[in-house]
């Protein structure tokens, strides 16, 4: 089932079984303090996909904070220093990706700032690190390393093709990562598709999706294109799912029959990287860069790429411009050191 705010709401073992705070194992303290924030988020009618982001994010701080500071009881005992420690450890240990330590971040400021409000953080100072004087070298990071090439495309999922087993589950991963890579869906997307999307896709050449802010999109998908592309799995996949005799809309289902969580999705993803030993960090949001890039090398104006990404705002879109031109500026460059060697 795909559940809606409104479900979280009503229904408070529901809202227990998404966001177990109480099972962490924290100090009494902070349990209450997390627990109390994520309330706020649902009361706030955020999303349950929105929700979920700040729910691990803040789990993965408070965790690192049970693992190393265990003298910590409270809110109130968190200090610069730690949640410093914290984004090193995020950097090194973890190995994060400068937009995830950046997302991380953003959910803790907006944890303590609440806190302040709320006058649970009666110090009155908000413990987060200023950063204005020393910049991170990673503010400009190089964006370029956000998408696969065509090459490393065909790789990662011919790879994937060459499994021997034949079965559900090998043509569904090929299917949600196709539909990131060859329609440029977001996680939560695809995992939200269910059954009857797929048959209108079949039956009239396009794609419903509901995307973020509960706004429909359509992409047109022709039997051309699906055929041409990886897509064309997903008929494959369709064949294995309508077979299966349970009460379940989804159409991309675990091994327990539920529909496919974010969090197995990124599990997949992760598990393929390391068998295959893949030298760039694959991501599901990464698949989804790559399309957006393809469109943007091909010339396609950016409108159009902002109307299939589903992105409210150009400027969204425009990030991806940065491709085109390093791709001229290297194309300079090498003619200029072939005029060198004249």
């Amino acid at each position: 089932m795909n559940y809606k705010i409104d479900d979280i709401i009503k229904d408070v073992k529901l809202r227990q079984k998404f966001f177990p705070c109480q099972e962490l194992g924290l100090a009494d303290e902070i349990c209450d303090a997390f627990e109390f924030f994520i309330d706020a988020l649902i009361s706030a009618h955020k999303s349950v996909n929105t929700i979920l982001s700040y729910y691990y994010d803040l789990k993965t701080f408070f965790d690192f904070l049970k693992e190393n500071y265990q003298r910590v009881q409270e809110i109130n005992q968190i200090n610069t220093i730690m949640i410093s420690r914290f984004y090193k450890y995020l950097e090194t240990t973890k190995q994060n990706s400068h937009i995830s330590i950046k997302r991380k971040k953003l959910a803790l400021r907006l944890f303590f700032e609440y806190m302040l409000e709320q006058n649970i953080l009666y110090t009155g100072k908000n413990p987060m690190p200023k950063e204005g004087i020393i910049r991170s070298k990673n503010t400009s990071y190089n964006k370029t390393r956000t998408y696969l090439d065509e090459e490393e495309v065909n790789y990662f999922m011919n790879e994937l093709l060459k499994e021997r087993r034949m079965d559900l589950y090998k043509y569904r991963n090929i299917s949600m990562f196709a539909l990131m890579i060859n329609a440029g869906l977001r996680i939560s997307e695809v995992l939200n598709i269910d059954i009857k999307d797929i048959k209108n896709l079949f039956e009239n050449k396009m794609l419903t999706i509901m995307g973020k802010g509960s706004k429909e999109r359509i992409i047109p998908l022709s039997d051309i294109y699906i055929e041409n592309t990886y897509l064309k799995y997903i008929k494959i996949y369709f064949d294995h799912r309508i077979k299966l005799d349970i009460d379940e809309d989804a159409f991309f289902i675990s091994k327990n029959k539920r529909r496919v969580t974010s969090r197995n999705l990124q599990n997949i993803t992760k598990n393929y990287r390391e068998k295959l030993n893949l030298d760039k960090k694959i991501t599901p949001h990464k698949l989804r860069h790559t399309f957006a890039t393809s469109l943007i090398k091909k010339d396609i104006d950016i409108r159009k790429v902002q109307e299939l990404l589903g992105h409210s705002s150009i400027s969204t879109t425009q990030i991806y411009t940065h491709i085109n031109n390093k791709d001229l500026e290297e194309t300079l460059n090498k003619t200029i050191n072939e005029n060198k060697k004249q």
